[in-house]
């Protein structure tokens, strides 16, 4: 098996971990509203996704996508709709208001 497909199967193993435990993760910090959460995780990734970009040394690709206003429209909608989508109206509301894993999933709110 070459290196890549190796990588790849390492890559799915670990998300697919990530999503099974997220449910419970969400379930036990049900105590903690979910703006917060919410707050928590776009704080954390934009520093982790900063300290990567500079790591691998993407600074002048970040840079020029902060140039261009269209491309920073689309980043925002995008940001938009993903937050809305974890946050109040999603994944995190659900599971703190202890929601079933398959209402969780596909964002059912009733």
């Amino acid at each position: 098996m070459q290196s890549s497909s190796r990588s790849g199967i390492f890559y799915a193993l670990t998300a697919f971990t990530l999503w099974a435990i997220a449910p419970i993760y969400f379930k036990e910090m049900s105590f903690v509203p979910a703006t917060e959460i919410l707050a928590h995780r776009v704080i954390w990734s934009c520093l982790i996704v900063l300290v990567l970009i500079i790591l691998l040394r993407y600074t002048n690709a970040l840079k020029t996508v902060l140039r261009s206003p269209k491309t920073l429209m689309a980043m925002l909608v995008s940001t938009i709709l993903i937050g809305v989508n974890w946050g109040e109206l999603g994944y995190i509301y659900l599971g703190n208001t202890k929601q079933s894993n398959v209402k969780r999933q596909f964002g059912i709110l009733h």
